[in-house]
């Protein structure tokens, strides 16, 4: 087989660190424990679901909570039988050699030039994704949720965390509204919820998806194996399946979303990310705010043009109601 990428998307409640180790760059998601709904209004349940195809499909059958449809293994929360597969797992590829990642880490400054990208090129930029770590926010990731073994205190809020490998990385489904039969990508503002807009706030469009590449080179007589890897953090009870490559490409789903998309005109999809304030329980200081994104009505663009073409992807599609942004903690 030809050299081929491996395509891994990621969206919904995951916070985006870009993180150099002894295993060089790669991007560590930490996924938002939202399995409990916190109070307050349009505040649902968010479960973290994997999805991928397998080449061996014993791999997936043998873990309890995946299940098989075709060669497509689901991994997600088994209501009938309590069972929740990914909670407290690390999450990591066995990529082959030759497979090289990025050599540096994705910018991290706002795109304060254009709030709403000009072109489908600028529209994929890291920059579009909702930075914490940059105004008016300017917060650090808890390093507890780092730790190779994280502590108890961490797991309370975090369900499970992935190293992402990349080579690179493209912005996906910036936040929409439709008006006339047009989809429209809208930039957001921070503020409180219930607060009135006021002027200079920072304000930009923001994604809801994010794709992370790595080319697999060509494996030769030896052939090409990549391997998706579900442990503890200690790693036990470690589970292992070997992926299987699509026409054009591998592919791995990553997902922490509600479990069903709301209707049009409920009256929770308000262009307001009222999710958004998960993510505080992610940074090493309590804001003294709890800033939210809301939609800018009066900016706005067309969205099919400004749809990268690396994002137009038939088979892990993505629901953009309520909006739901995909953060990094990136300064």
């Amino acid at each position: 087989m030809s050299a081929i990428p491996l395509k891994i998307f990621l969206h919904g409640l995951i916070a985006l660190v870009p993180t150099i180790d002894s295993g060089g760059n790669h991007l560590t998601a930490l996924l938002v424990d939202g399995r409990m709904a916190m109070q307050g209004q349009c505040m649902v349940e968010h479960n973290p679901k994997l999805r991928f195809f397998v080449a061996k499909t014993a791999d997936c059958v043998s873990m309890a909570g995946c299940t098989l449809s075709g060669d497509l293994c689901t991994c997600t929360h088994d209501t009938a039988n309590d069972v929740d597969p990914l909670a407290g797992k690390r999450i990591w590829i066995d990529l082959p050699p030759g497979a090289a990642t990025a050599p540096a880490i994705p910018k991290g400054a706002l795109p304060t030039a254009h709030p709403i990208p000009v072109d489908n090129v600028e529209a994929g930029s890291f920059a579009y994704l909702a930075n914490l770590s940059q105004p008016p926010l300017n917060l650090a990731v808890d390093d507890i949720y780092l730790a190779p073994n994280p502590s108890p205190a961490a797991r309370t809020h975090m369900v499970a965390r992935m190293e992402v490998p990349y080579d690179s990385v493209t912005s996906c489904a910036l936040a929409t509204r439709e008006d006339s039969g047009i989809t429209n990508v809208h930039s957001l503002s921070f503020r409180e919820l219930h607060a009135a807009s006021q002027s200079g706030e920072v304000s930009y469009a923001m994604a809801q998806k994010v794709l992370a590449q790595v080319t697999i080179p060509d494996g030769g007589a030896s052939g090409q194996r990549v391997t998706l890897n579900i442990s503890d953090y200690d790693g036990r009870n470690k589970h292992s399946f070997q992926l299987k490559p699509g026409d054009d490409a591998y592919r791995l789903d990553v997902g922490n979303d509600p479990e069903a998309p709301l209707d049009r005109d409920d009256p929770c999809d308000d262009g307001v990310a009222r999710h958004f304030k998960h993510f505080y329980e992610m940074a090493r200081t309590v804001p003294e705010k709890e800033l939210l994104p809301h939609v800018s009505p009066t900016q706005s663009a067309a969205w099919l043009p400004l749809q990268p073409s690396d994002c137009k992807d038939l088979v892990f599609g993505l629901d953009a109601r309520p909006i739901c942004p995909v953060v990094t903690f990136n300064p």
